[in-house]
């Protein structure tokens, strides 16, 4: 029951209502209270009992609800701007619309509470499980979720542009249509995500797991994907211009369609099954800082001959690596030499038939297009083969 002196303190303010919570240890129990529209502004609700409170458009601007308990309560449309939530129980309650700009969520459980359409820019969301949480076109800019568990989590829509996720836990969500423009995602778990259409320009993936995650029709322009592993990772139709890619994973990664302009690949890992079929290369860099220009080309999978388009509009043909003893990796020196545009001429070729490996060497400068489109051929001459490459860390002599 709802005692009925903690409702007339609160009637008679907020100066009240703290001086007699300093004097009194009591948890005051607020159980279903009916605060619609309240201006409880800098009011101490520390430990208080809310369960199932009306708190809907209160004005509770500075407020402070430490360890209090709000499960299932309304708070849809109220003002939590700088308010103070840290270890707050906000299971199952309803914060849709509601304005926690600056707020301090700091270790609040959020499990299937609905901040769909809230202010969350700038908040501290950080540590805790918000494992299930509603947050369907919610504005989180600037906001800190570094190692929040977010596993499950609707992001329908939001806006987490510069947000600090690093390290977190966001798997199997739902990111689609949501803006991650800058955001911090470096060492974070986004297996299974689905991040189809989202923003990720200049987002920052150094080291974060995307394997079987679905970024069909992403902006990845100068995306920072520098050991991030993307294998089983669907990116067709996505932007990869300017993005880095530096020691990615991409084995059985589809890039159907994807576009690579300016696009750093060194010391990347593909294999058989990554797939590149469309996909369109205007420069691709193996230096990390030092993009490579190269022809637009269209591949068709089940030809060896490439039709290429250059500046002076000829076709010219990309010849395919032949060796019968190919096996399951192609091995790259660091001293990657000589593919043409017109063709792959390979002035040092061995195998090695006990390891399944060829050692590649080339003299006078690499068309890294030119070698996908061949390797591309030799994956359709040799499907069954687990084909991969992988960069020499020594030179050949």
């Amino acid at each position: 029951m709802i005692n009925e002196e903690y409702l007339a303190l609160l009637k008679q303010g907020v100066e009240a209502w703290n001086e007699w919570r300093r004097k009194n240890p009591i948890i005051p129990d607020l159980t279903r209270a009916s605060l619609h529209q309240a201006n409880l502004s800098e009011a101490n609700f520390r430990w208080a009992d809310l369960t199932q409170a009306n708190l809907n458009q209160a004005n509770l601007t500075q407020a402070t609800f430490r360890w209090a308990d709000l499960t299932q309560a309304n708070l849809s449309d109220a003002n939590l701007t700088q308010a103070n939530l840290s270890a707050a129980n906000l299971s199952q309650t309803n914060l849709s619309a509601a304005n926690l700009a600056e707020a301090d969520l700091r270790d609040a459980n959020l499990t299937l509470a609905n901040l769909s359409r809230a202010d969350l820019s700038r908040a501290d969301l950080s540590g805790q499980d918000r494992s299930g949480v509603i947050l369907v076109g919610a504005d989180l800019k600037d906001a800190n979720l570094s190692g929040a568990k977010l596993n499950g989590a609707d992001l329908t829509r939001a806006d987490l542009s510069r947000v600090n996720l690093s390290e977190a836990d966001l798997s199997d969500t739902d990111l689609s249509r949501a803006n991650l423009s800058r955001v911090d995602l470096s060492k974070t778990d986004l297996r299974g995500t689905n991040l189809s259409g989202t923003d990720l320009r200049r987002a920052n993936l150094t080291g974060a797991d995307l394997s079987g995650t679905d970024l069909h029709g992403t902006d990845l322009r100068e995306a920072n994907l520098i050991r991030t592993n993307l294998n089983g990772a669907n990116l067709t139709g996505a932007n990869l211009t300017g993005a880095n890619l530096f020691k990615a994973q991409a084995l059985g990664t589809n890039f159907t369609q994807a576009v690579f302009e300016e696009t750093c690949v060194e010391d990347w890992s593909i294999d058989s099954e990554t797939n590149f079929s469309g996909a369109i290369f205007g420069a691709v860099g193996l230096d990390n800082s030092q993009p490579v220009p190269l022809p637009m080309i269209q591949r068709s999978p089940n030809v060896s001959t490439q039709e290429v388009s250059t500046p002076e509009n000829r076709f010219q043909q990309v010849d395919s690596l032949q060796d019968n003893q190919f096996g399951q990796q192609v091995s790259l020196t660091s001293t990657l030499n000589s593919v043409q545009a017109d063709g792959i001429q390979a002035t040092d070729l061995t195998a090695d038939l006990d390891s399944n490996a060829v050692e590649l060497t080339f003299t006078d400068g690499i068309d890294w297009q030119a070698f996908l489109l061949a390797f591309q051929d030799l994956q359709v001459q040799y499907g069954e083969q687990n084909l991969s490459i992988q960069r020499s860390p020594t030179p050949m002599n």
